[in-house]
């Protein structure tokens, strides 16, 4: 091959490979990973997730990596990477499992206005009642999936607004309630009725779960 030939080609090599460096490199992002089996009204999504780890959810590339690591969401010392394994041992991230509370976790705004990563399954939600006055409060979860009984309740302190995410707050559960046949909601200062439909649950409320029984993430820049 003659030299004016091989310059061309090793010319056109390096343009390509600053091309597709380029274009690996604009920002794409890991889908998120929300809740499922939750409550069907409020709470269902608790605002946005933070990262945790090397990388965090998403990892960008550059022109010397235009293949960010495949690797970018790292296990720590209690909560741990899931991932899906394809049988061609292809893989993909799959959320967060927190090995000491043996539960699937996701990282959400704390009453301790801190990220933390909270269970993601198994939970009811606050905000309704068993009186029309609107004083007795108790849990509610539409399970039309057959799930488990929720081993939570869940809070929104305040809500999400476009600059703040909603803050929550997490209690056990105080036992499932049989026999419910009406129950109500606030909407403004008004007690409302809302219908019974047969997937609900209803569930009494227990203790507060300290914020601190979950492990808390920060915000890092590499």
């Amino acid at each position: 091959m003659k030299l004016h030939h091989v310059i061309r080609l090793l010319v056109g090599s390096t343009a390509i490979y600053l091309a597709l460096a380029m274009s690996h490199g604009c920002g794409g992002s890991d889908p998120g990973l929300y809740p499922s089996g939750g409550s069907g009204g409020a709470g269902g999504n608790h605002g946005a997730t933070a990262s945790a780890g090397k990388g965090g959810a998403s990892s960008t590339g550059s022109v010397m990596n235009p293949v960010p690591d495949a690797n970018a969401n790292e296990s720590g010392s209690r909560i741990k990477a899931k991932y899906y394994v394809g049988s061609d041992g292809s893989r993909q991230w799959a959320g967060w499992y927190d090995s000491q509370r043996k539960e699937d976790c996701y990282y959400q705004y704390a009453s301790d206005e801190a990220f933390r990563c909270m269970p993601s399954v198994g939970y009811a939600s606050t905000g309704y009642f068993s009186d029309a006055a609107c004083t007795k409060e108790f849990a509610v979860r539409a399970n039309t999936c057959a799930l488990a009984e929720a081993k939570y309740v869940v809070r929104v302190t305040t809500a999400a607004s476009q600059c703040v995410p909603g803050k929550v707050q997490w209690f056990q559960t105080a036992g499932k309630l049989t026999g419910v046949t009406s129950f109500y909601y606030k909407n403004g200062t008004t007690c409302s009725a809302s219908p019974i439909i047969t997937s609900y649950e209803f569930y009494a409320i227990g203790p507060e779960i300290p914020p601190t029984e979950f492990v808390a993430a920060t915000t890092t820049i590499e």
